[in-house]
C-alpha cells in the first residue's frame, strides 16, 4: 500500500499548539467580521479567481483579502448562508499583517523539519487560509503549487496546517505521486497588463491519480510536500467545516519568477529560520 512517505510527503503530528491555534482562529474570525462581501464580491475557485476581480486576486499577494465561494450566492444576489461559512480563502501575505501569523511561520517545529530539507535560510512567499465551510465548500482539482509558486531553483515548499480535524468526508488533502517529466504547466501573468494565461510545458498533462493517498490529519497537525507533488482535496458536503492554513517557502538564495501571478513588492523578505 502507498503512503505518503514513498510519495516525498512528511505527515508532522502535533506540530502547532493549541494556544496558536487559538490565536490564529481569532485572528482569522477578526479578518471575516471586518470583511464586506458586498464590497468585494470576489469569489475563489481551484480555477482561479474570477476574472473581473483579477487586480483585487493580485493586489492579495500584499494583503489580507477574502475571497467567497463560487456557491455563496443566491439567485437574488444575496449570500444563501452567513458570511463566517461562505469564505473560501483569505490571503496571502497573512504573516505580514499578523502577529500570530508570523509566530507560526517560525515555529521550532516547523523551522526544524525546513532545516532537514536545507540547512540554507528559507523565503516565506505566501500565507493564505484555506475554509472549506459545510456544505459549500469547493473541490480543489490536482495541480502542482510549482504552477502557480515557481522560483529558478524549482524550489518551491509547502507546509499545510490543520487548524480543524480532516478527513476525506470533509474534504482533507490526497495526494499522487510526482509525474517523471515534472511540472506539467505554468500559470503566467504579464503584471503591465494584469492579465494571466496557463502555458502547458509538458505535452502530458497531469494526471488524476489512480489511487490517490489521502492524508487525514488532527487539528495542528501539519504535512509538508514540494511544488511538483500533486494534490488535491474533495468537496466539503458534510456539517463539519475544514479550516486549514498553507504556507509556501523558497530558497532564500533563488531568484523569484516575475511572471508568477504573486508578486510581494516593497514587503520585506520574511526569512526561516
Amino acid at each position: 500500500m502507498t503512503n505518503l512517505s514513498t510519495l516525498g510527503v512528511a505527515h508532522l503530528s502535533d506540530a502547532v499548539p493549541a494556544d496558536l491555534r487559538q490565536a490564529l482562529n481569532a485572528q482569522i474570525d477578526q479578518w471575516i467580521d471586518d470583511f464586506d462581501p458586498m464590497e468585494h464580491r470576489a469569489s475563489f475557485s481551484s480555477g482561479g479567481a474570477h476574472l473581473e476581480h483579477q487586480r483585487y486576486f493580485l493586489d492579495s499577494a500584499r494583503q489580507v483579502s477574502c475571497f467567497l465561494e463560487t456557491g455563496a450566492w443566491g439567485e437574488d444576489g444575496q449570500l444563501i448562508q452567513p458570511k463566517h461559512q461562505a469564505i473560501n480563502k483569505i490571503g496571502h501575505a497573512l504573516h505580514d499583517h499578523s502577529a500570530a501569523f508570523a509566530q507560526l511561520a517560525r515555529l521550532p517545529s516547523l523551522s526544524r523539519h525546513l532545516t532537514q530539507i536545507s540547512d540554507q535560510p528559507w523565503e516565506l512567499m505566501q500565507t493564505m487560509v484555506i475554509m472549506k465551510p459545510p456544505r459549500i465548500g469547493g473541490e480543489v482539482n490536482w495541480h502542482q503549487d510549482g504552477t502557480f509558486l515557481m522560483d529558478s531553483a524549482n524550489g518551491c515548499l509547502g507546509i499545510w496546517i490543520a487548524l480543524e480535524d480532516a478527513d476525506p468526508e470533509n474534504g482533507c488533502l490526497q495526494f499522487g505521486p510526482t509525474p517523471e517529466h515534472g511540472l506539467s504547466e505554468l500559470f503566467e501573468t504579464d503584471h503591465e497588463t494584469g492579465e494571466s494565461q496557463m502555458r502547458q510545458i509538458h505535452p502530458t498533462a497531469l494526471q488524476t491519480p489512480s489511487k490517490p493517498v489521502f492524508a487525514p490529519c488532527k487539528a495542528g497537525d501539519a504535512v509538508v510536500f514540494d511544488g511538483l507533488t500533486p494534490h488535491a482535496s474533495s468537496p466539503n458536503t458534510s456539517d463539519r467545516s475544514r479550516r486549514a492554513i498553507t504556507l509556501h517557502f523558497k530558497p532564500a538564495h533563488s531568484d523569484w519568477l516575475a511572471t508568477n501571478w504573486l508578486q510581494r513588492g516593497e514587503l520585506q523578505p520574511f526569512l526561516v529560520p
